[in-house]
């Protein structure tokens, strides 16, 4: 958190923006805890998906905000998908599309 602003520097000239307020600084937009399962959680690579809601399908994205992983099976209402990836150790995000819209979840992955 703090106040920042960016400082551009070209051909002798520099110009500053305006500063902003970062407040919090995070992950948002992420479903209520009763809504989205993700267990055990930390994992070293293989767990279990739990939705209160039925979904299409989920993908995992990383933290550079690619995606790494996806599922295209369907899941039904409260029916738990045990996964199994090869991933890097780090924190993820879990998109779910669901029959309510997209859900997500954070997911850490540790070393074996």
């Amino acid at each position: 958190p703090g106040t920042y602003a960016v400082q551009i520097t070209q051909a002798g000239c520099v110009d500053t923006s305006d500063c902003i307020d970062v407040s919090t600084v995070g992950i948002s937009d992420l479903s209520p805890s009763d809504d989205v399962q993700v267990f055990p959680n930390p994992t070293s690579g293989r767990f279990t998906i739990r939705s209160t809601t039925a979904f299409q399908s989920f993908r995992i994205i990383n933290g550079l905000g690619q995606c790494v992983y996806v599922n295209n099976e369907y899941t039904t209402k409260n029916e738990a998908r045990e996964i199994q990836v090869l991933l890097a150790s780090g924190l993820y995000i879990i998109e779910l599309d669901g029959d309510e819209g997209l859900m997500k979840k954070k997911l850490i992955i540790e070393a074996r």
